[in-house]
């Protein structure tokens, strides 16, 4: 689109600019969940060694590790 037409309709920046930003925006969130859902697993793991050594406590902080990391996920997704 020429500038003057932008300049005209008060837009400094295009539509097909804004398309881009949100087509990136949206692999970034993707990425991000992906990451979470990794950090996820790992907690998971860890949550399963720590309840069978009997580390209940441990356990549990891995237990809310891996729920947070869920939820961020999740959260990712939404807005992504």
């Amino acid at each position: 689109m020429p500038s003057f037409i932008s300049k005209i309709m008060g837009n400094s920046v295009s539509l097909e600019d804004e398309l881009i930003n949100l087509r990136l925006t949206s692999k970034q969130m993707q990425r991000a969940s992906k990451k979470c859902e990794k950090n996820e697993k790992a907690a998971v793991t860890k949550l399963k060694k720590a309840i069978q050594q009997g580390n209940s406590e441990g356990a549990r902080i891995y237990a809310q590790d891996a729920i947070r990391e869920k939820n961020q996920a999740l959260n990712c997704l939404r807005l992504g």
